[in-house]
């Protein structure tokens, strides 16, 4: 049923759709479930990791806004002039992709463009300054040192209290399938650094392909107090562009319906500059959870958060929404409700009664730098 009305759906907004391939057969052996999970991670990852090792730099899009000030920028650029006119009168002053979309109604498109060009070169060179080799080295040091990444993995579920865990259908399946199964997790990096790439990669001091000689287990999931022997695949990918690949870099916003705009309406729509709709929409229609860290949630990424969303409408799937919070104790409704609006809108014609039963599978974990998670863990024990 999901896979006809996702098919419906993404043949409205002109999606190519495709079955996500399954793994097994010579690969694997007695793999008895696979379960793909998708893990989106913003800018609050890089923030994270920035501190941990006290780099000064923070916060990220104001000391750019700094660089631009003393660099060889345009000082017409219009994107830089809006920034500045907002400063203090706005909370996101520094966010150049708000100040885009406020301009595109009144500005020269061709210009825009030009000047959103110059920002994404800076924006690299910005980059260049603050990561570093030398802390991409020490991050990887750090990560194989203390196994960060292979940490994280297996504790993805070690945020959710008990409660959460007893009404989850993802961790009950989990619990019910037992040993011999395979976590096909996929990491989406909306930064455009390597530093999540840095932590999370499975190296060789960490992880081994191949352990046993009669069972293709290699992983370990923790669930509660058990420990169920797995497999595990790896994968990340940048949606908008690297650090290194300058030009790659993509910026803009996002609109519903685009593939019906005229080529010059759709030009700042990132969607449609990825492709994400042939390359990244078959990728929800097997997955059964989602995990968004360190993410804004806002408008701006609202095609991923709609895909979602109609997953866990239509899917059954779950949502674990990871949310840095000052008080501790913030309602999680707030949160759920922030994504609903993010992702369809607030005027959906979806009945209150649909929404209260997806917010049912959306788990908030609240967290801050005093009430750290368990994913994305940054310990460096002391012997």
């Amino acid at each position: 049923v999901f896979f006809m009305t996702f098919c419906a759906l993404s043949s409205a907004k002109g999606m190519d759709i495709k079955m996500e391939k399954k793994y097994g057969g010579k690969h694997f052996n007695k793999i008895v479930a696979q379960n793909d999970i998708m893990v989106f991670v913003g800018n609050g990852f890089d923030i994270k990791i920035l501190k941990k090792l006290n780099k000064k730099i923070l916060p990220l899009y104001q000391k750019f806004f700094d660089f631009l000030e003393y660099a060889e920028c345009n000082k017409e650029n219009k994107l830089f002039l809006k920034m500045k006119q907002d400063k203090g009168n706005t909370e996101n002053w520094c966010d150049f992709e708000n100040a885009l979309y406020e301009l595109i109604p009144t500005g020269d498109l061709d210009e825009l463009n030009e000047h959103l060009f110059e920002l994404q070169t800076l924006f690299s060179m910005f980059l260049s300054n603050i990561v570093t080799t030398e802390v991409i080295k020490e991050i990887g040091s750090n990560a194989t040192k203390y196994n960060w990444a292979i940490n994280s993995l297996e504790n993805i579920l070690g945020d959710l209290d008990t409660d959460s865990l007893q009404n989850m259908n993802f961790s009950k399946n989990v619990i019910k399938n037992g040993h011999h199964q395979l976590f096909v997790i996929k990491f989406y990096n909306f930064n455009y650094t390597s530093l999540l790439d840095n932590y999370i990669d499975l190296d060789r001091q960490q992880f081994k392909p191949v352990i046993y000689k009669t069972s293709s287990n290699n992983f370990h999931f923790k669930i509660n107090n058990d420990i169920l022997y797995s497999n595990v695949i790896l994968d990340i990918v940048h949606p908008n562009g690297i650090q290194s690949i300058p030009k790659s870099i993509l910026f803009g916003y996002e609109r519903k319906g685009y593939n019906e705009f005229t080529d010059e309406d759709r030009f700042f729509i990132k969607s449609y500059w990825t492709r994400a709709d042939i390359r990244y929409s078959s990728d929800f229609l097997n997955t059964k959870l989602f995990i968004i860290y360190g993410m804004s949630i806002g408008k701006s990424d609202s095609w991923w958060w709609e895909h979602i969303f109609y997953s866990l409408k239509e899917n059954g799937s779950e949502l674990i929404i990871y949310n840095y919070t000052l008080d501790i104790e913030e309602d999680k409704e707030q949160v759920k409700q922030r994504f609903i609006n993010n992702s369809i809108g607030e005027d959906s014609n979806i009945s209150t009664s649909e929404l209260n039963k997806i917010k049912e599978h959306i788990y908030v974990v609240n967290f801050n730098d005093q009430n750290d998670t368990k994913l994305f863990n940054m310990e460096m024990p002391t012997v």
